[in-house]
């Protein structure tokens, strides 16, 4: 028993420890992260450099927004870019105008040219980090103080450099272009590096004449090479035919027909046919970024970063392809993908949870043992309980047979313990209440415990109405039916006497009504002249003062006392109006509180759900103005008036909303069951509480418990909440301590209940 107790309290202080480490890491304030992409979502460079920026942010901190904004400059080039930007321009400010970003990260050249542009108008003082930028030189960033970055830069002498790491007999590098502007530099590029090579390997294009390739001429000379050679992707995205291919597209269908490693630059292309190569990196470039914001959010300034400039490059290889070509040599620090992995890598979650489940199943032996043990010893322990019990515990087979009755039901059915063995259950119970035996029965195995009342005959005849829970357990290895039963007889006869007095009650009730609102119809009209004249007097006061002012007949008049005079009357005006309207409040309230005595109330049957939604984004602004957690868990359904059961919760949510604790995390929980054939609610809070001593207080008419939060509240929301549900033939009541919050249980008819009635 002390082992499971300690079993229990670790995973106690597991399960804490989880929530305070997320609790912890909501409370963290969210940092908010803009991301302007010069293209679209699915291109392959921009969503590298995304992905990088993502993870490696997520990796530090717990609570951070991604905003995306997309300019799709790939594929709506046509547009003009000016008027283009100077639209985008107004809908950033339109859209963001309340939004502080923590950083920006802005997304190839476009978009780069795009916050040059507008940066100071937008986003002043805002730390911006750029990165995959081609085009770039130091007079961009004149003027731009919060903006740095990385250029992308690829570094043709090292992708061609690692070639010789890896096929270290190479005779011939080809070099596959298009006819791109961008392939075009890339061409010069490598063609302006070939003289360095010339004493090692032959660089030449496969594209000799650089009049252009179709896709078939490309795959024809790619067939022709040998393991001899080696072939360095720079680019091929528009054929002769000007049909235009992806990295995907293009990879794909010439790496299986090439008969020679293809190397490249990108990562981009990586997974698709090419080997590897010292890649540049969509990906590390946005780590690297990253990075960059990470430094400047934990205190350094972005003057301290100047632009970065060298390649982000990476040795990247696809182990496809180099099996492919028995390569088996690269350099210490590569990044290899589509490794196979081994068993244990390959079903490493499911070896351990296969050992995790052995070893909860031997504790699982060991606790069923030691509760073989326990067993025996907890029967005898509850036998000695149900004999100190006060009420009838009773044991029988689902024939009726009694196998154990306690000392009480021999006591107060008036048999010893043999006669009572000796019976069955048509033998105790009345004539009537013994029919239903079997339907009992049922119920009681299909739910497993029952409550119902009943009449029960004692040995002299003497009927008492009974009170009977039944539960079906395991008694002597077969299952049995044991029935708790309590005798009802004072029970009954207080109940008859309450019905009484609440009969008496609602009859006081409704005198008290007619009074309310007898005295509220009288006392308004003369509050409305009380009004009227006080602000006739106000406007005639004004009226005075101005011809005061302006006469000049009257030579005695000081200034002085004619500011206080009217400084003092306003006062006493505002005063008077200021009471008016409190004591209106007040007889409106009454009349409220009237009128529900009088309303004939509209049943139907009411998805609270739908009903709690509505009243809770009636309170949305007051919510978030709180920053209140509200969950509300899936409520049954109730039987009511609509606009009163509203009024019910609205003024609850209300009173959970004002009422919390200035320097805690509001949090309310709604949350609802069906018990008894009725629906019942609960709304908790982690507010101020109640006391214990003015808990039944709280429902009278104009009680206010804590008038400093609440000033100008009525004392009226809980004394018509209690009116709505009694009118409903329902139930309030709170469960609460000071400073621990506090919950309100309503209950209310349910639909069952009403058509069983």
């Amino acid at each position: 028993m002390d082992y499971l107790f300690t079993i229990n309290r670790k995973i106690t202080f597991i399960l804490f420890l989880y929530v305070f480490i997320n609790f912890f890491s909501f409370s963290q304030e969210s940092k908010k992260i803009l991301v302007i992409n010069s293209y679209h979502e699915g291109y392959e460079w921009t969503d590298g450099e995304l992905k990088g920026i993502k993870e490696t942010l997520k990796s530090k901190f717990n609570n951070i927004e991604f905003i995306v904004e997309t300019l799709d400059r790939k594929r709506f080039s046509y547009l003009d870019e000016d008027k283009y930007f100077s639209l985008l321009k107004n809908i950033f400010k339109f859209k963001f105008q309340n939004i502080e970003f923590t950083g920006i990260f802005i997304l190839d050249d476009s978009a780069f040219k795009f916050i040059l542009q507008y940066d100071k108008e937008l986003f002043p003082n805002i730390p911006i980090i750029f990165c995959g930028v081609n085009y770039f030189e130091d007079e961009m960033l004149n003027g731009h103080d919060n903006i740095t970055g990385i250029v992308e830069f690829v570094d043709f002498k090292s992708a061609i450099d690692i070639i010789f790491e890896v096929q270290k007999d190479v005779e011939n590098i080809v070099v596959i272009t298009d006819l791109t502007l961008s392939s075009r530099i890339n061409r010069k590029a490598i063609n302006n590096l070939s003289n360095e090579y010339a004493d090692k390997v032959n660089i030449k294009f496969i594209d000799e004449d650089e009049k252009g390739l179709t896709l078939e001429e490309l795959i024809s000379k790619l067939e022709k090479l040998t393991r001899k050679d080696a072939v360095f992707f720079a680019d091929f995205f528009l054929d002769k035919n000007k049909k235009t291919f992806t990295h995907e597209t293009i990879l794909t269908v010439i790496s299986p027909k090439c008969n020679a490693p293809i190397y490249g630059k990108g990562d981009t292309s990586l997974g698709f046919g090419i080997i590897g190569g010292r890649l540049n990196s969509s990906y590390y470039h946005g780590v690297t970024a990253a990075e960059i914001l990470i430094k400047i959010i934990n205190g350094s300034s972005i003057k301290n970063f100047p632009v970065i400039k060298k390649a982000i490059n990476k040795n990247m290889f696809d182990y496809k392809q180099l099996n492919r070509f028995n390569i088996n040599v690269v350099p210490k620090d590569s990044i290899i993908i589509n490794i196979p992995k081994s068993f244990y890598k390959e079903y490493r979650k499911e070896i351990i949870l296969f050992f995790i489940l052995i070893f909860i199943l031997i504790i699982f032996i060991i606790i069923l043992s030691f509760n073989i043990i326990r067993r025996k010893i907890a029967e005898e322990s509850l036998r000695s309980l149900f004999e100190s019990l006060p009420d009838m515990v009773k044991i029988h087979d689902f024939e009726g047979n009694f196998l154990y009755v306690n000392k009480n039901a021999c006591k107060t059915m008036g048999y010893t313990n043999d006669e009572f063995l000796a019976l069955r259950h048509y033998n105790i119970d009345d004539k009537e209440f013994s029919k239903g035996f079997k339907n009992r029965l049922k119920k009681q195995l299909e739910n497993g415990e029952a409550s119902f009342e009943g009449v029960q005959v004692t040995k002299s005849g003497k009927k008492l109405p009974v009170e009977i829970k039944t539960k079906v357990i395991k008694y002597r290895g077969k299952k049995a039916i044991m029935t708790v039963a309590r005798d009802m007889t004072e029970w009954k006869k207080a109940q008859r006497e309450k019905e009484e007095l609440l009969k008496l009650l609602a009859s006081k009730n409704k005198e008290l009504e007619s009074i309310i609102y007898a005295a509220s119809h009288d006392l308004k009209s003369p509050l409305l002249n009380i009004f009227g004249f006080s602000k006739e007097m106000e406007v005639n006061f004004e009226k005075l003062l101005k011809i005061l002012d302006n006469s000049d007949s009257i030579d005695n008049v000081n200034n002085n006392d004619v500011v206080n005079i009217k400084e003092d009357y306003i006062k006493s005006i505002k005063y008077i109006i200021s009471s008016i309207e409190k004591m209106d409040n007040l007889l409106n309230g009454l009349l409220s509180i009237s009128r529900l005595g009088k309303s004939i109330l509209e049943l139907k049957i009411i998805d609270m759900n739908k009903l709690i939604k509505n009243v809770l984004e009636s309170f949305q602004y007051k919510i978030n103005d709180k920053n209140a957690q509200i969950k509300c868990k899936r409520l049954p359904d109730c039987t009511g008036d609509v606009s009163q059961i509203n009024q019910v919760f609205s003024n609850l949510i209300d009173n959970a909303l004002k009422y919390g604790k200035s320097n805690d995390e509001l949090k309310i929980v709604i949350s609802g069951e069906e018990y008894d054939n009725n629906s019942i609610y609960c709304i908790s809070d982690n507010g101020i509480g109640i006391p214990k001593d003015k808990q039944a207080k709280i429902f009278e008419i104009f009680y206010r418990l804590n008038t400093e939060i609440n000033p100008e509240g009525e004392g009226l929301g809980l004394s018509i909440v209690k009116r709505i549900v009694e009118n409903h033939k329902g139930t309030v009541s709170i469960k609460s301590d000071a400073g621990k919050g506090t919950k309100f249980y309503i209950s209310l008819p349910s639909p069952n209940k009403r058509e069983e009635d």
